[in-house]
């Protein structure tokens, strides 16, 4: 019996990464729900982040708040619109919590649309600008995040994720990646500053980021190898 898309986007998604978890399922209360106040949810990730960071500051708790909240809606957009051609109904999303991380998530139906990438990555955008300024609006309330905060988060995410586009096709050039990076940043009206900083040398892309995670502020963090604050960044092997 042939699998259905969900399936197969749930298998291609743990594949990637066991913590990209996902099922058929309606959402409960205790998860980050795309019509449902994220007060909670926000104040328990919040809560953990303080407790296991204590020394990182407000700064670090609400980057990480906020790229906790949208790695997997990035990630499963990508997997789904490359891997498939096809894109899921993020209207009916949800995401679990554990401690201190976000991982695993669920659809409460089974709709969604196929095309060509260029078709569907506006529709991915749109999809999620929808969902990821209910994120904003939600931690904005609770603890002050504004737009221009999260705009070169979003940014460079978008960007790590083209990226790896390389893994899957090792054809692709530095030119496609670039033109991709575009397609997704101008579907997400985000600037596209951020193109020039793709680069290779010698096979490897490296990319230096416009924003900082804040990791360094941890006590075990380090600054990562793509942070503007790392004069010496190495380049990511693929």
């Amino acid at each position: 019996m042939q699998e259905s898309f969900h399936q197969q986007l749930f298998s291609a998604c743990e594949q990637i990464t066991p913590y990209l978890s996902g099922k058929i399922t309606e959402p409960d209360e205790s998860m980050l729900r795309s019509h449902h106040s994220g007060e909670a949810f926000f104040n328990q990730l919040y809560s953990q982040l303080q407790v296991l960071h204590p020394e990182a500051g407000k700064s670090y708790w609400i980057t990480r708040c906020w790229d906790l909240a949208t790695w997997q809606p990035l990630y499963i957009a990508f997997i789904s619109v490359y891997g498939f051609k096809t894109l899921p109904d993020f209207n009916s999303f949800g995401q679990s919590q554990m401690g201190s991380f976000v991982t695993g998530f669920c659809f409460s139906n089974q709709k969604h649309r196929h095309g060509e990438v260029q078709e569907l990555v506006p529709e991915a955008a749109l999809q999620l600008n929808v969902l990821f300024e209910k994120y904003r609006t939600q931690l904005d309330q609770q603890y002050r995040c504004r737009p221009g905060f999260v705009k070169h988060l979003l940014a460079d995410a978008i960007v790590n994720c083209c990226l790896r586009l390389k893994e899957f096709d090792p054809q692709l050039t530095l030119d496609d990646i670039r033109n991709n990076a575009a397609m997704w940043l101008s579907a997400f009206q985000l600037p596209l500053d951020q193109i020039s900083r793709i680069e290779e040398k010698q096979g490897a892309l490296s990319y230096v980021r416009k924003s900082c995670c804040l990791v360094y502020k941890t006590t075990q963090g380090t600054l990562c190898e793509d942070c503007p604050r790392f004069k010496n960044s190495s380049p990511i092997q693929n």
